[in-house]
């Protein structure tokens, strides 16, 4: 079974996206800068996610693989929900990303008609230390936002 998450309910799946390639994409849209939807086996306490990250055109999967139920599930959304609004934007192309090598033998079962292309994703982060106090070093009448 598959159930979709309101957004007060999305703060549940920080667990399942960890690491470098995640932080991002949480942050904007936990703090409302990005449009995604998600979905849950179980509300609650959810053990499978499928986030649709609608901004970038990004699919994510995290959780348990082998929760056949929600996979099919998945599938049900994506076919009756998520692909008729992306043909109505001309947007046919989308990325896939799962959060375990797991899921990779699920993909050709979930996307059915998909022509899944697998590809490389590389993702660097900087050895310096940030300042402390670079907000002290800010030149007069600059502001960051």
């Amino acid at each position: 079974m598959i159930k979709g998450l309101d957004f007060h309910e999305y703060e549940k799946v920080k667990p399942f996206f960890t690491g470098m390639e995640f932080d991002l994409l949480l942050s904007a849209i936990l703090e409302r800068n990005s449009l995604a939807q998600l979905w849950a086996d179980d509300r609650s306490e959810p053990s499978s996610i499928f986030l649709w990250d609608e901004a970038n055109n990004v699919f994510y999967l995290s959780g348990a693989e082998s929760n056949e139920q929600f996979n099919e599930g998945v599938t049900k959304v994506l076919y009756r929900e998520i692909v008729p609004k992306l043909l109505l934007r001309n947007r046919l192309d989308f990325r896939l990303r799962a959060t375990s090598v797991t899921w990779d033998k699920e993909l050709p079962t979930i996307f059915i008609d998909a022509n899944i292309v697998e590809g490389e994703y590389v993702f660097h982060s900087h050895e310096w230390p940030v300042k402390s106090n670079w907000r002290g070093n800010m030149p007069s009448g600059f502001k960051l936002e």
